[in-house]
């Protein structure tokens, strides 16, 4: 976790998925959450499902809000932005709107990166 917090922003990176262990996993962005991650919402880019979903971590229990197929390859980069407003999350990859959705839970939180049985690298 980042020590930069926000509410209203735009959040970007480029995100490439490395194998570990010759296993394919999931990589992305955290935002709006606590230092621990266990509340706050979650943009992920699964190669292994070929997926890209909204989730919110509420007190630990994962929630997806929505999801989007997207074919996804393990070792390529691929740029990941998040505009939030209010209480609109509006997600891009490669600049191609996949997720558009509206969410109460978080108003202001943390930003970070996750990885999920992968290596994920952000820039």
């Amino acid at each position: 976790m980042s020590s930069q917090e926000g509410g209203s922003f735009t959040y970007e990176g480029d995100i490439t998925l490395n194998k570990k262990n010759g296993r394919e996993g999931s990589g992305g962005l955290v935002f709006r959450a606590d230092k621990n991650a266990k509340n706050g919402y979650v943009v992920s880019l699964d190669a292994k499902n070929d997926v890209v979903t909204l989730n919110k971590n509420v007190d630990g229990s994962i929630t997806e809000i929505a999801s989007k197929s997207l074919t996804l390859r393990t070792s390529s980069t691929y740029n990941v932005q998040v505009d939030v407003y209010g209480h609109d999350i509006h997600v891009f990859v490669d600049n191609q709107s996949v997720i558009k959705e509206t969410d109460t839970e978080f108003d202001y939180g943390y930003y970070g990166l996750t990885a999920w049985n992968s290596t994920a690298s952000e820039m």
